[in-house]
């Protein structure tokens, strides 16, 4: 997915200016690393922080809408289409099985839903790394966003708060949706 990343900054004319504000591990990362796996937080981090501060959190939100539905969505096709046939497609029903997609495309994350009335309610993403930063919350509150939309409801999430448990992160994010109209 990180090359997805980097694929969207090029098509957007972008690359050049965010590269001149990554650390030269994360460049080399950009220019030589592999099409697909894993990759540590930590350059994922480096990458989204730079975006912001050149572009805002809402051209980090767009680039990451546009990696999930290009990239994360393909390979979770099967998946997603196997929750629509049992549980039908709803906010409640993508969010209530979130965790199975976000431990199979990352590594070291989990995600749990509560729902608080017909509406939204709570979303809390566990990681094994402490390299969450207010963009990577950005991230994931727009990967959130597209899970919602899978549905076809709009969705809305926010960040509501990080908090550091040992060598691990625990961020809470405010979900909420409406039907599209």
């Amino acid at each position: 997915m990180f090359a997805t990343y980097v694929t969207y900054l090029r098509n957007q004319g972008h690359y050049d200016v965010v590269r001149a504000r990554l650390q030269a591990e994360t460049i080399e990362l950009c220019e030589d690393g592999p099409a697909s796996g894993w990759v540590n937080a930590t350059y994922f981090a480096d990458l989204c922080d730079a975006v912001g501060a050149l572009f805002g959190a809402a051209e980090v939100r767009q680039m990451t809408k546009w990696a999930t539905k290009t990239t994360t969505f393909v390979i979770l096709r099967p998946i997603i289409q196997g929750i629509v046939n049992v549980f039908g497609a709803t906010p409640l029903t993508f969010l209530t099985h979130i965790d199975i997609g976000t431990q199979a495309v990352s590594k070291g994350f989990r995600t749990k839903f509560s729902a608080s009335g017909d509406h939204g309610g709570e979303l809390v993403l566990h990681s094994a790394y402490v390299t969450e930063t207010a963009m990577t919350s950005e991230t994931w509150s727009a990967v959130f966003e597209e899970v919602i939309g899978l549905s076809g409801s709009i969705g809305h999430v926010e960040s509501v708060g990080r908090a550091m448990r040992g060598p691990h992160s625990e961020s809470h994010f405010q979900v909420a949706w409406e039907a599209r109209r």
